[in-house]
């Protein structure tokens, strides 16, 4: 089984950013998209879906080109498909999903679906 997370913008947040403000959660959005994480994102961060596999390529692969929708079970109510920045979590380790394969992310931690440092 692995867990995907992901940071998700609600229709609010976009109308606030619309209306000219800035908001952290954009900020981390944006970083995110170009590979770059930190710790302090972790707060952003919710729980998208559940993939019944244990390969991260194919738990990307099913929750971005949905070839195989029945190993996915959608949690959040604003997931979007798989993307560079979201967090996947195979056996309590975390990696970040790159331009390219992942990156183990050492001292991240799950505690009551909330992300945090250890």
């Amino acid at each position: 089984m692995i867990n995907i997370y992901q940071v998700n913008l609600s229709r609010e947040d976009v109308d606030t950013i619309n209306s000219g403000s800035e908001l952290p959660i954009f900020n981390a959005t944006r970083s995110l998209m170009f590979g770059e994480f930190d710790n302090k994102f972790l707060e952003f961060f919710q729980k998208a879906y559940e993939v019944s596999t244990d390969c991260l390529d194919e738990a990307f692969e099913v929750t971005n080109l949905w070839n195989k929708q029945e190993l996915v079970d959608v949690i959040g109510d604003e997931c979007t498909s798989s993307s560079v920045g979201n967090l996947f979590e195979k056996n309590g380790v975390f990696y970040l999903c790159k331009d390219v394969g992942f990156e183990m992310m050492e001292n991240i931690t799950c505690r009551h679906e909330t992300l945090a440092i250890l």
